[in-house]
């Protein structure tokens, strides 16, 4: 969790893992912008309760957005993991969330 890469990254992360809290997608992304590398990170928050609890789709769609950033330069969409107002939001984590977990609170539909 040094920020030191030289490669384009892109991280999923559940909000409610307690074994690595969401608080250390936080600390990576400072890390990487004190090493110049904020550019080269994209977050996505899942609303999920376990570790790695991710669906299938959630993984594949962060993959093949990761291949296309890396063959074509442009950037994918990601979650703003530092401002305190935007993660407490009650939707927060929707916007790359792809099933309803048991226990987890449904996201709104889009219209």
């Amino acid at each position: 969790m040094s920020g030191q890469f030289s490669v384009p990254v892109l991280t999923l992360h559940t909000l409610g893992d307690f074994y690595v809290p969401f608080r250390h997608q936080q600390l990576y992304r400072l890390a990487a912008q004190a090493h110049g590398n904020g550019d080269r990170l994209v977050q996505r928050a899942i609303r999920a309760a376990g570790h790695c609890e991710f669906d299938g789709a959630e993984v594949v769609e962060a993959l093949n957005d990761l291949v296309q950033w890396e063959k074509t330069g442009v950037k994918p969409a990601g979650d703003d993991v530092l401002n305190p107002a935007t993660v407490a939001d009650p939707n927060y984590g929707c916007r790359f969330t792809r099933v309803t977990r048991p226990g987890v609170a449904a996201c709104p539909l889009t219209p």
